[in-house]
């Protein structure tokens, strides 16, 4: 049922809206396949490739494999977040976001860039 939803595939960006955005996909996904919350995490890592998918490894070799297949959801978003959506980089769209002036962008052009910084001000 979860792979018939088309769950998004998280390369391993270090990038917040990238992140942020896998991580509401991946819920919606959840949500629609009416997916256990014991199963969560073991779902979520099948949509972890490239660099993500290492990343995954060496939370599995610290934690021990059966301990990282049963942690909860709101850990799985804790450590993928601090991974995947540095405190510098949010910092970094904070000051843009406030920094932010139409100049020669079309207001659609404005629009989807202030929506994207506001994720994080």
């Amino acid at each position: 049922m979860f792979l018939n939803c088309n769950p998004p595939v998280f390369n391993g960006e270090i990038d917040p809206v990238l992140s942020s955005t896998w991580i509401m996909e991946i819920e919606g996904t959840f949500d629609t396949s009416k997916c256990a919350d014991e199963d969560k995490v073991i779902y979520a890592a099948t949509m972890l490739k490239w660099e993500a998918i290492h990343w995954w490894g060496m939370v599995k070799e610290v934690k021990g494999s059966d301990a990282a297949k049963r942690m909860a959801w709101d850990e799985f978003t804790k450590i993928f977040n601090e991974k995947f959506c540095p405190r510098t980089t949010i910092k970094q769209l904070e000051e843009e976001f406030l920094r932010l002036e139409e100049g020669n962008m079309t207001v659609s052009e404005y629009t989807t860039k202030f929506i994207k910084k506001a994720r994080f001000a």
